[in-house]
């Protein structure tokens, strides 16, 4: 059985893909290649730094639910983007969005003191980067798997209507 909502559709496959993200982050960490993971990072946004400093377990969770709050919200993009623009190319278009999350949420925002975990490191930069394009893969791939096939019919009256003519 498919799903039709475009709302739940997303908000599955955005967790799905943060799932994936973690793991990819926490790959990466064990290898030597940055310290802070998605949760850390969303965490700073409700958290001042003296409160993150302090590993509690409650700390730990604002991070985890508003890091999967956040990936379940890009999912939901994801699918209206996917929906109105078809399913053609959804892996490089989950990559791109991934991408844009990265430099949107974890660059832009966080400089403009979004987060109290900024600036953060070379390694952890490239650690978001990874991962937040793995975010992007697997969000559309979960997209497309668990998806009505209705969704994903672009809406010629939406998007315009290509036109022949020349000046």
């Amino acid at each position: 059985m498919k799903i039709k909502d475009r709302m739940l559709l997303g908000t599955v496959s955005g967790v799905i893909g943060n799932l994936a993200k973690e793991m990819a982050a926490g790959i990466l960490i064990r290898n030597g290649r940055g310290n802070l993971s998605g949760p850390d990072m969303a965490a700073g946004i409700f958290l001042n730094r003296r409160q993150m400093l302090y590993k509690r377990r409650k700390n730990k969770l604002v991070g985890v639910i508003t890091d999967n709050a956040i990936g379940a919200m890009l999912g939901v993009l994801n699918t209206y983007m996917l929906s109105y623009t078809g399913k053609d190319y959804y892996l490089l278009k989950g990559l791109g969005c991934g991408h844009l999350a990265w430099v949107s949420l974890f660059g832009l925002l966080t400089k403009m003191g979004g987060s109290s975990k900024h600036p953060m490191s070379v390694d952890d930069n490239f650690n978001s980067f990874i991962s937040h394009g793995v975010y992007g893969l697997v969000t559309n791939l979960a997209i497309v798997q668990l998806g009505d096939e209705g969704l994903f019919k672009p809406n010629a009256s939406v998007l315009g209507t290509p036109t022949t003519k020349g000046n």
